[in-house]
C-alpha cells in the first residue's frame, strides 16, 4: 500500500528537495493537487494590479475589474497547460519517458516558491488597489508611490519566481528521466516562444490604438 502524501510536507519540501518531492508525487499520485494549484495560482495572478495599468484610462473600473480578472485567469490557465504540453512533446523528442500527467505534476510542484511570492506581491499591491479604487488612474503615479516595504515584497516576489523557474529545470528532468540540460533547452525555447507571443500582443495593441 502506498504511503499517503502530505500536502504541506510536499509544499515546503519542494523549496529545497524538488526532485524528491516530484518523484514522490509521480510515484504515488501524479494528479495530486495539479488542478487546484493551477487554478489558485492563476486566480491570484489575475488580481495583480500591474496587469490593469495598461487599460486604466480606457475602460471604466467597474468593467475593467471583472473583464481583466476573467481574461487573465483564463490566459494563465491556458499558458500553464500550453507549457506542460510543450514540455511533454519536446521532452519526448529528446528521449524523455515521462507521461503527460507526470509532466503536469512536475510543473505544478515547482510552483510553491512562486506561490509564496505571488502572495507577497498581492499583499504589497493592497495600497495600490486602494489608490485605484479612490480614483487614481495614472500608472506613473501608482508605480512611483510604492513604499519601501512594497518594494521589498516585490523584490522577494522576483527572487521566488526565479527560484521556481530554476526548480522547473530539475523537476521536468526528473519527470522525463533525462539530464537537466535537456530540460534547460526546453525552458529556453519555451521562454523564447513566450517572448515572441508577448511582442506580438504588444504590436497588436499598438496597431489598434490601445497604447
Amino acid at each position: 500500500m502506498k504511503e499517503s502524501l502530505s500536502f504541506w510536507g510536499s509544499f515546503f519540501g519542494a523549496f529545497v528537495r524538488p526532485r524528491k518531492v516530484v518523484r514522490s508525487v509521480i510515484d504515488r499520485n501524479p494528479r495530486y493537487f495539479v488542478w487546484p494549484f493551477i487554478l489558485a495560482y492563476s486566480l491570484l495572478a489575475a488580481t495583480d494590479p500591474a496587469s490593469y495599468f495598461f487599460f486604466l484610462r480606457k475602460v471604466p473600473l467597474s468593467t475593467l475589474l471583472p473583464l481583466e480578472v476573467g481574461l487573465t485567469f483564463m490566459g494563465m490557465v491556458g499558458l500553464f497547460w500550453a507549457f506542460i504540453a510543450f514540455a511533454y512533446f519536446a521532452g519526448k523528442l529528446m528521449g524523455g519517458t515521462g507521461t503527460f500527467q507526470e509532466i503536469a505534476a512536475a510543473y505544478t510542484w515547482c510552483l510553491p516558491p512562486a506561490f509564496v511570492g505571488i502572495l507577497l506581491n498581492l499583499l504589497a499591491a493592497i495600497p495600490t488597489w486602494l489608490q485605484i479604487f479612490s480614483g487614481t488612474n495614472d500608472p506613473a503615479v501608482l508605480v512611483a508611490s510604492k513604499t519601501a516595504w512594497q518594494s521589498a515584497f516585490g523584490f522577494l516576489y522576483f527572487i521566488l519566481i526565479v527560484w521556481s523557474l530554476a526548480l522547473d529545470i530539475f523537476v521536468i528532468a526528473e519527470a522525463h528521466r533525462f539530464p537537466a540540460w535537456k530540460s534547460l533547452v526546453i525552458n529556453l525555447v519555451a521562454a523564447f516562444m513566450a517572448l515572441l507571443i508577448g511582442i506580438s500582443i504588444g504590436v497588436f495593441l499598438v496597431v489598434f490604438g490601445l497604447h
